[in-house]
């Protein structure tokens, strides 16, 4: 079974935080909405896989797989993560496979330069 993790972008700070650094620092009732507002991103789910260097691979990470950046994105239809190429406006699924041999360079709130 796989570990579920969750993180969040606190955007006032400029920094990643875990489920776990969040409660800490704030009152459950900021965290409980999961909408994006003007001080937190929303919440973004560990997928269960990592990548080359064994780095885990979260919803919103920009991974570098074959020479393309991929966006890691959820699907409710499908219940499942997938890999969303913006240069191409493509999906594909996210196999443990491919993204074994990808490797994370960062996110989308940190590291938008990677995508644009």
């Amino acid at each position: 079974m796989r570990e579920i993790k969750f993180r969040l972008y606190q955007k006032l700070a400029k920094k990643m935080m875990s489920w776990e650094e969040a409660k800490k620092l704030y009152k459950l009732d900021v965290l409980d909405d999961n909408d994006e507002n003007n001080i937190f991103s929303s919440w973004m789910q560990y997928t269960g896989l990592k990548d080359k260097n064994s780095k885990e691979i979260y919803e919103g990470d920009i991974v570098e797989y074959d020479g393309w950046f991929y966006i890691i994105k959820w699907d409710e239809e499908e219940t499942g993560f997938y890999m969303h190429d913006k240069n191409n406006d493509e999906d594909d699924h996210l196999r443990m496979i491919d993204i074994s041999v990808g490797e994370v360079m960062g996110n989308i709130h940190e590291n938008q330069n990677l995508i644009k």
